[in-house]
């Protein structure tokens, strides 16, 4: 498995910058909160794991 932090990102459960990583194997993706334990397993609609990329997140200019 496959550990990366994306940076820049905020948790959706403690709200956090730069908390959240993704784990990636052969056959799932998952998002992960290094504080608060939030996870987020990547779904299609039929609520089948999808394997892919991420969508990419535009972040505000500062």
């Amino acid at each position: 498995m496959k550990r990366r932090f994306i940076s820049g990102a905020t948790c959706p459960g403690c709200g956090q910058i730069d908390k959240i990583y993704v784990l990636k194997d052969d056959e799932h993706e998952s998002m992960h909160c290094s504080q608060c334990n939030y996870i987020e397993t990547k779904t299609d609609e039929s609520g089948e794991i999808e394997i892919g990329e991420w969508a990419p997140v535009k972040l505000p200019d500062k």
